[in-house]
């Protein structure tokens, strides 16, 4: 499957199976939301935590909020497609 990141404010959260294995992966802090794993982490590391996370093998989507919907699946990241150029890291909405 694909480990989701929601953009929330300022951090990036994951929840259920997914905040375990960020946790786990990235060594955040795994708390619970209504008796549901959470865990999460600020925007400006993303970079770094995506690294972690698809070196380790995992397939990542990030999800933005936008004007028209409370939050859209901006990129699906796959650890044969990261770069680590930033210049490469142009984000671009994925087409229907």
């Amino acid at each position: 499957g694909i480990l989701l990141l929601f953009r929330t404010g300022d951090f990036y959260e994951a929840f259920g199976v997914d905040a375990e294995t960020l946790s786990r992966v990235c060594g955040t802090a795994l708390t619970h939301r209504a008796c549901w794993p959470m865990a999460g982490f600020p925007h400006h590391v993303l970079e770094s935590r995506l690294r972690s996370l698809l070196t380790a093998g995992h397939r990542v989507a990030v999800c933005e909020p936008v004007a028209e919907a409370p939050k859209e699946v901006e990129r699906i990241v796959l650890p044969a497609e990261y770069c680590t150029e930033e210049s490469n890291h142009a984000r671009q909405p994925i087409a229907d």
